[in-house]
């Protein structure tokens, strides 16, 4: 029996409908399905604790046999699956492809969560394959592990064509662990070749011949020095071939050219890894030169998680995001370029570790490979301009230094001296032409290529506003960006922005004067807004 055959075997309990409703029922709330959750949430708590993987398999499979066909049990079970011997299996990265294949072909439209849930479904394969491709980082092959690297390549390939039919653009792809698949594949080592058979034996008193390239002479021939009867105890012919190289055969590093755009995507995730290698090798080296930084920020760009898609990007995991803060901590820069270049590999758009590297390689003074990869860094985030900023739980996506340096605020205009170096003799510019300096930041605010930048334009003119006494022209910019607040719900995705609205609105309100009701409401209404998502600068609005 094949491996497939037994898997298909094993799993049909698991994937058997349940009568009356094929996808049973949902047991999210039930106490069984809620410890398998907490097991599988020590993976991210604080408090740290190792999952009972046995204990997973076994919950959830009772869960699938009996009463509901979920998702979410199914991919704890295969990452349990995988998880389970200290060194992880290829016939268990079967088993675990084969069920959630099986899940889909037969379950497709009635397990839970609903189908409707479409991103939710995609998140949670992206969320298994970048849990299990860390996992073989480092693992050899051997020849008696032939049929599980196979089967495990194939059903894989097999459950991403299948994810991609019924996700469309929701479908996250395989990430790294295809192309960690075809690695392995091209690592087994080759059959050994089938024994040729025995060459006739040489007519007594005949010298040996073989139409072959090269003839070797054993010790047992008289002629070469060796004892024994030639007659009786002839020597083989032993044929030596050469083969020469293909001058226009593919790189080893791939089995053939791609030929297809399916294949050329997957040369793109054997080589990824690779170049992140090479920018390794060329770092270990040279840790100044700049072209390291250049050929990592080039992999980094490959990436998945890289594409400017925000629900892609997902909070750092594993022991190295522990390395990062202790080398942090102990202000051991090299450590945390090394960590940190290490961390790219599976959090290319993460802004905070790329502000990170960016301090870690000034206080080196490598100031050309912090040039290098601050540019890639920037032309990464740039992809996600105008979207809301990931949400991470525990660890922060980014801090206001970070946004700092990614968007540095523009500097402010300096009065130009008058003759004799006296500022202060410059005559104050005319009402017209504030409105004429206010409508030249504002055409560059609107020229801007992100949403994001154009909100920073509008805020900037806006301060202009206020320090030039222009405050109905202050609130009339400023205003005009709250309905950009509600209609992204910027206040949940980028409160820092938005409490800099709510500030420079307030104090336009307070400029105008005067004992309008309806303005004072409006200050108040703003000046709630602004408790609720920054009450360190409430507080200092009410000391002014």
């Amino acid at each position: 029996m094949s491996l497939r055959e037994e898997l298909d075997a094993r799993h049909a309990p698991l994937l058997a409908p349940l009568s009356p409703a094929p996808g049973g029922r949902d047991m999210s709330f039930d106490p069984s399905f809620e410890a398998a959750k907490a097991e599988i949430d020590k993976l991210t708590s604080v408090s740290g604790g190792k999952p009972n993987w046995t204990g997973i398999i076994e919950g959830t499979s009772r869960l699938l046999t009996n009463d509901t066909k979920d998702f979410r049990l199914v991919i704890w079970w295969a990452l349990a699956t995988v998880q389970q011997r200290p060194t992880p299996a290829f016939a268990d990265l079967a088993a675990a492809a084969h069920l959630v294949l099986g899940m889909v072909h037969a379950h497709w439209t009635t397990a839970f969560p609903d189908v409707k849930r479409s991103r939710g479904r995609a998140n949670l394969y992206a969320w298994l394959t970048e849990q299990i491709d860390p996992l073989f980082d480092g693992r050899e092959v051997v020849a008696e592990e032939r049929e599980a690297v196979v089967l495990s390549q194939s059903l894989l390939e097999e459950l991403d064509a299948a994810l991609a039919e019924r996700l469309g653009e929701s479908h996250p792809g395989p990430g790294r662990l295809r192309g960690s698949m075809n690695r392995f594949v091209r690592a087994l080592p080759a059959d050994a070749p089938p024994q040729p058979p025995p060459p006739a034996p040489a007519p007594v008193g005949e010298p040996r011949r073989g139409a072959t390239a090269e003839t070797h002479a054993y010790a047992d021939d008289p002629q070469e020095g060796g004892g024994g009867d030639r007659a009786s105890t002839p020597a083989p012919s032993v044929m030596v071939v050469r083969v020469e190289q293909d001058p226009f055969a593919p790189p080893a590093l791939l089995a053939a050219a791609p030929t297809s755009a399916d294949e050329a995507r997957g040369a793109l995730d054997t080589v990824t890894p690779l170049l992140f290698d090479v920018a390794d090798l060329l770092r270990a080296d040279a840790p100044d030169d700049p072209t390291a930084y250049r050929v990592s920020r080039l992999a980094a760009r490959l990436l998945p998680a890289a594409l400017g898609n925000v629900d892609d990007v997902r909070p750092p995991e594993g022991a190295a995001v522990t390395e990062l803060g202790e080398a942090l901590s102990r202000e051991d820069w090299a450590a945390v370029v090394e960590v940190g270049e290490r961390l790219l590999r599976a959090s290319p758009s993460w802004l905070e570790l790329h502000y990170t590297l960016s301090t870690a390689l000034a206080q080196l003074g490598r100031d050309d490979a912090r040039k290098e990869a601050d540019r890639g860094a920037r032309e990464i985030l740039a992809r996600f301009d105008g979207q809301p900023e990931p949400r991470f739980f525990i660890i922060p996506y980014a801090t206001e230094a970070s946004r700092k340096w990614l968007h540095p605020p523009a500097p402010r205009a300096r009065a130009v001296p008058a003759e004799g170096g006296n500022e202060e003799a410059a005559p104050p510019p005319s009402v017209a032409q504030h409105v004429e300096t206010l409508g030249d930041a504002v055409k560059v605010a609107n020229r801007a290529g992100s949403g994001r930048e154009r909100f920073r334009g509008m805020l900037q003119a806006g301060t202009m506003a206020i320090e030039q006494g222009q405050f109905q022209l202050a609130r009339a910019v400023l205003e005009s960006l709250l309905d950009v607040v509600g209609r992204h719900q910027l206040e949940e995705w980028d409160p820092a922005l938005c409490a800099s609205l709510y500030q420079l609105l307030i104090q336009a309100l307070r400029g105008q004067g005067g004992e309008n009701p309806d303005q004072g409401a409006r200050e108040a209404q703003l000046f709630d807004k602004l408790c609720r998502i920054d009450p360190e600068a409430a507080l200092a609005l009410t000391q002014r």
